[in-house]
């Protein structure tokens, strides 16, 4: 380690020797065939397995947003549609706007989220901002709804 003085005579380190190389500089380790092989057929096997029960997962997604629409009073109902030569599940509802009940409770759980997301120390920090961001927008759309709804620009 290179020491230097200081004009008071304290011995003290190379501005060099305290800040670390960034990210730009380090190289990633090679990976090795196994690996690239089991990480290939891994995805693979998620690939054929989604493609083989796409109609159960599309159906559990539209019966879950179904729930969702009910709750607000949507009048949904489950539809099955052509998509990409087979036959998926998805919602058929009309739009409605969302009832002040339901934007009021919408607005405190985006309060709370947003108060309680600082406080967590297992979530990474990529996941903390994008979290927050959404609820951010989230925050935002419920104000809107709350306290000014005759304001919605579009009609449904």
């Amino acid at each position: 380690m290179i020491k230097t003085s200081t004009a008071l005579g304290v011995q003290a380190e190379t501005l060099k020797n305290r800040i670390y190389y960034g990210r730009a500089y380090r190289k990633l380790p090679e990976i090795s065939r196994i690996h690239a092989f089991t990480m290939l057929l891994f995805v693979f096997v998620v690939d054929v397995l989604i493609f083989v029960f796409r109609r159960y997962l599309t159906y559990l997604a539209a019966r879950g947003a179904w729930h969702v629409a009910r709750f607000i009073d949507a009048g949904p109902g489950l539809a099955q549609v052509n998509f990409m030569g087979t036959r998926i599940f998805a919602v058929d509802n009309m739009a409605v706007y969302p009832s002040a009940e339901f934007a009021f409770i919408n607005l405190l759980i985006s309060i709370v989220v947003l108060a309680l997301l600082p406080r967590v120390q297992r979530v990474g920090a990529p996941i903390a901002y994008w979290l927050f961001y959404a609820f951010i927008v989230h925050l935002a759309s419920s104000v809107f709804f709350v306290f000014v709804p005759q304001y919605f620009p579009y009609s449904v």
